[in-house]
C-alpha cells in the first residue's frame, strides 16, 4: 500500500491542484493565474532534504543552489515547484534569534531566479530553530518572493489537513 508520506502528498495534490485548475479559482494575493494543466499535464519539480544552513557548511548550502538551478534550467517548463520538508537544519539552529528567516532566503534564491510558483511543507526539522510552522508562514508571506509563492493560498490550522509533528497546511 501507500505510505504515509505518499498519502498526505497526495493529499496535498488534491488540495492544490483542483482549486487552482477550476475555472471559478480564486486568484488574489497576486497568485499566478497561468498556474494550470498544459495540454492535460502538470509538472511539478519535488526538492526535499536539502538542509540549508549546518553550521561551517556554507559552502554546501551554496553547492545545494547549484544542484538546485542545474534541476530548474533544465526543467524550465515546470507548473510547480514542492519544497516537502527539511530544507532548512533547525536541529542545527545556534540559539539566535531571526536565524531561520536569516536562512530561508538561501532555499528561495534559485527558485526567484527561474519564476516557477512554489510551496513549502515543513519537515521535522525546520521547527526545531528560532519559528513555529505558523511563524515560518508568516515569514514566507512577508518576502518579496515575486509573486511565486503559493503561500498566500495556505491557511494553518485546520482539521483534516497536510501534517506532521510539525506542520499543518491546508491550501483552499
Amino acid at each position: 500500500g501507500f505510505s504515509r508520506l505518499t498519502c498526505c502528498i497526495l493529499s496535498f495534490m488534491i488540495y492544490l491542484v483542483v482549486p487552482i485548475c477550476s475555472q471559478h479559482a480564486d486568484f488574489k494575493l497576486g497568485i499566478p493565474s497561468s498556474l494550470r494543466f498544459n495540454n492535460g499535464l502538470f509538472k511539478i519539480i519535488q526538492f526535499t532534504d536539502m538542509h540549508f544552513g549546518e553550521p561551517g557548511n556554507e559552502e554546501k548550502d551554496l553547492k545545494t543552489q547549484e544542484v538546485m538551478r542545474a534541476v530548474l534550467e533544465q526543467e524550465k517548463d515546470a507548473d510547480l515547484i514542492m519544497m516537502s520538508g527539511d530544507m532548512i537544519s533547525g536541529m542545527k539552529w545556534n540559539g539566535t534569534k531571526g536565524w531561520f528567516a536569516s536562512i530561508y532566503p538561501r532555499v528561495l534564491e534559485p527558485l526567484k531566479e527561474f519564476g516557477i510558483p512554489y510551496v513549502f511543507i515543513n519537515g521535522n526539522h525546520e521547527t526545531e530553530a528560532d519559528l513555529t510552522a505558523e511563524q515560518i508562514l508568516a515569514l514566507d508571506r512577508s518576502l518579496d518572493t515575486n509573486g511565486l509563492s503559493l503561500m498566500a493560498r495556505a491557511r494553518y490550522p485546520l482539521p483534516g489537513t497536510i501534517s506532521s509533528k510539525t506542520s499543518r497546511t491546508n491550501f483552499f
